[in-house]
């Protein structure tokens, strides 16, 4: 039997989890729109600077890895707006008893490893680019 000293505890450190959580995700977003953004820019300077006239058959691979760091940018701020959705259906649900599966937070989970997957593609892509055109 849980007494009231005890379940403060355990409530107490749930919300610290809960809270080191959700400050680990938004940093984890963070990053990959940062890494994503930055390797764009990057990209964009690479060919200009120091491969202005690349290997035709190479440039569907510069073409691959801007829509693959284009796209994981665009997926990590979906992630932004399906994890703001999924707490305001979380606050709504705890005034029901048996509230239903969210869809949000599942969404959520799968766009944030979807960005990663897709980030690391693209470096893959611009890696090909430049090992072609070196």
């Amino acid at each position: 039997m849980i007494n009231n000293k005890n379940n403060d505890i355990y409530l107490q450190e749930r919300s610290r989890l809960i809270e080191l959580c959700n400050r680990s995700i938004e940093q984890f977003d963070k990053g990959i729109l940062t890494i994503a953004t930055g390797a764009l820019a990057l990209s964009i300077t690479f060919v200009k600077n120091l491969v202005p006239n690349p290997i035709n058959n190479t440039k569907i691979f510069l073409v691959l890895t801007w829509v693959f760091l284009g796209s994981s940018m665009l997926i990590t701020l979906l992630s932004f707006l399906l994890s703001h959705q999924a707490f305001i259906k979380a606050i709504k649900d705890l005034s029901v008893e048996k509230p239903k599966f969210n869809f949000f937070t599942l969404f959520t989970h799968i766009f944030n490893f979807l960005s990663a997957i897709i980030l690391i593609t693209g470096f893959a892509f611009w890696g090909i680019f430049i090992l072609k055109n070196f």
